[in-house]
């Protein structure tokens, strides 16, 4: 198997941005007095800098690929979910849909080339919906599974549609949070 590097980067970016979830480690008045939200808009205010740079000069970053380079990235729409995930809707189920996305969108690519799509990605995703709900809420063993069953279906729904502008980085994020909140909001 021969890969290029922009691929390489690219999954591996996806795998360690769970990473970007330690703003939740963080203090609420960040040691200096600014609110934690305020952080994550500052954040996503340079990379809506470093993109629309990117898109004006129109310059290559690692692991662009050849249709994002005269459109939003991969990277832009992704963070601009989670970012809108930190501030808006309850911890776990962005700790969740994040390392779902992280995680399963790569498997949903590889799985694809070869063999399991979209066997393998809907089983991963359950598992790390349902662990991830057990571990950080104290919903009744019915809620985390209709959750954990409710997010992998909606996720992989999200991530399987190809879309012209709007990158499955975001919608593996969004739909999944937004789901998740409404019907964790019904129970």
């Amino acid at each position: 198997m021969n890969l290029e590097l922009g691929t390489v980067f690219r999954r591996t970016f996806h795998l360690v941005s769970p990473v970007f979830l330690v703003y939740y480690l963080l203090p609420e008045d960040l040691w200096v007095g600014f609110p934690k939200p305020f952080l994550a808009f500052i954040l996503w205010s340079a990379t809506l800098a470093i993109e629309t740079l990117r898109l004006v000069f129109e310059v290559d970053i690692i692991g662009i690929r050849e249709y994002e380079r005269g459109q939003i990235s991969a990277y832009f729409w992704g963070g601009t979910a989670l970012v809108l995930g930190l501030i808006l809707f309850p911890p776990p189920l962005v700790v969740v849909s994040m390392f779902g996305m992280a995680w399963v969108d790569p498997i949903c690519a590889w799985s694809r080339e070869r063999v399991g799509y979209p066997l393998v990605p809907l089983l991963v995703y359950a598992l790390i919906a349902f662990s991830g709900l057990w571990f950080l809420t104290d919903f009744p063993l019915g809620d985390l599974l209709i959750l954990s069953l409710f997010a992998t279906g909606v996720a992989i729904a999200a991530e399987y549609p190809t879309m012209t502008y709007v990158d499955d980085d975001f919608t593996m994020l969004m739909v999944p949070l937004l789901g998740t909140t409404f019907i964790a909001w019904l129970l």
